[in-house]
């Protein structure tokens, strides 16, 4: 019972990340089709581009943190 209550803790952070990465996602899609200028559009692209790999390197970090401490991964893998 134990496992399957910390797999749901994981499972709910990876499901906080996807909606996390579609809201962005679908904000940055919505400012990109107002803007009309090509240098604009290309910075909205990095940025975006650049917000999604940073959440997603912190939500990855912090499943394996609370994988660790729910003892599912040991530390010295």
């Amino acid at each position: 019972m134990k496992t399957v209550i910390k797999v749901i803790k994981i499972l709910g952070l990876v499901i906080l990340l996807v909606l996390t990465a579609l809201l962005l996602q679908f904000s940055y899609v919505w400012i990109f089709s107002e803007v009309k200028t090509e240098i604009a559009r290309f910075i909205i692209i990095l940025i975006a581009s650049g917000n999604l790999y940073c959440l997603t390197g912190i939500f990855v970090n912090l499943m394996f943190k609370v994988a660790r401490n729910e003892k599912i991964f040991k530390a010295n893998d």
